[in-house]
């Protein structure tokens, strides 16, 4: 069996429950994944990508492993080792672990490693760079998703500690440590039984939000209908009005902000720069760049119509709501 079928599978079995990964997402404090990501993961409808950096981040886990390991002395339980120190609650699912929660086994969590001795678990991350989100190394200032997941471990494990080592720009390697806290692990297990009960059990789509994630979705749940047009409810003048009074703001939004960058060009003139208490602003002059018009080339050579027809393919297109005010006659088109 290759490792893509073997990644596929490794997925399929954490469908089966809400994951550490999931709960920040559920919630809404996810900066990648919302609420309907994960309805529609559950249920099998769709299927995050790995992206390279996904990849990387697999492939150096375990060399971060064994670097924290040699900076704080520690000795490490990973993959299926972890079961046998949950017993009754874990389960392995090639090479990896597992754990549910004792009383709702939908709850499942699978940590990158335990350390027995501290009784602590941890977390490996790799970061690009060390943004504003992460704080002083020891504390728990860490981006909030991954408090979350900590979070939501600890509450699977009982175990009182959780570190997360972070590699930041592959040179240098951070340890932050998480501290178990009851009411948020409570919070945390509340929505993830609330989430299970309503939506996944019940094939119940989450509330609307404001992601592109839903938009995506209501446009394939609604890519094919009928040619009828009906007579708008009170719930969809409300809405109408909604985005008719967000356009208008967006507008002077725009306009101000346009105002405030032909400013600033102005002031910056002929100099490549300037820096002050904002920041910094600078020129980008960038040099003319060669571009081959590959339209106008193909027509230059006179294909033949079987020629055209050959390298001609049919592209599907998302459904897009077109939404036309009255008492103006403009319209606003967005694509999902």
């Amino acid at each position: 069996m290759s490792s893509t079928d073997l990644k596929e599978q490794w997925l399929t079995q954490r469908k089966g429950g809400i994951g550490g990964t999931d709960i920040s997402a559920i919630l809404g404090l996810n900066p990648w994944r919302n609420a309907i990501d994960v309805y529609l993961a559950k249920l099998g409808l769709a299927q995050q990508p790995e992206t390279q950096a996904m990849r990387l981040g697999n492939r150096l886990e375990p060399v971060i492993a064994e670097e924290y390991a040699d900076l704080t002395g520690s000795t490490l339980v990973r993959g299926a080792e972890i079961a046998r120190l949950f017993p009754g609650v874990a389960n392995v699912w090639r090479g990896h672990t597992i754990i549910e929660h004792a009383e709702h086994r939908f709850l499942i969590g699978t940590p990158d490693a335990i350390v027995p001795d501290a009784e602590r678990g941890l977390e490996i991350k790799n970061a690009g760079f060390q943004g504003r989100e992460w704080g002083k190394p020891g504390t728990d200032e860490i981006p909030r998703h991954y408090l979350l997941q900590c979070a939501w471990y600890m509450a699977l494990t009982g175990l009182s500690h959780w570190d997360v080592a972070v590699l930041f720009s592959g040179n240098r390697l951070e340890v932050y440590t998480v501290r178990r806290n009851a009411e948020l692990e409570s919070a945390l297990l509340k929505a993830g039984v609330d989430f299970w009960q309503r939506h996944v059990l019940t094939q119940t789509p989450p509330p609307i939000d404001a992601s592109k994630s839903y938009a995506q979705y209501l446009a394939k749940r609604f890519h094919q209908g009928t040619e009828q047009v009906v007579q708008a409810t009170s719930e969809v003048e409300h809405w109408a009005a909604r985005l008719r009074d967000a356009q208008a703001q967006i507008e002077k939004l725009r306009q101000a902000e346009q105002l405030a960058r032909n400013h600033l060009m102005n002031l910056v003139g002929h100099n490549k720069g300037m820096k002050g208490a904002f920041g910094k602003a600078t020129w980008v002059r960038p040099r003319p760049q060669a571009a081959t018009d590959w339209e106008a080339l193909a027509r230059s050579l006179n294909p033949t119509p079987e020629q055209i027809e050959r390298f001609t393919t049919e592209q599907s297109r998302s459904a897009y709501l077109k939404v036309t005010f009255a008492e103006r006659e403009e319209s606003n088109e967005h694509a999902a």
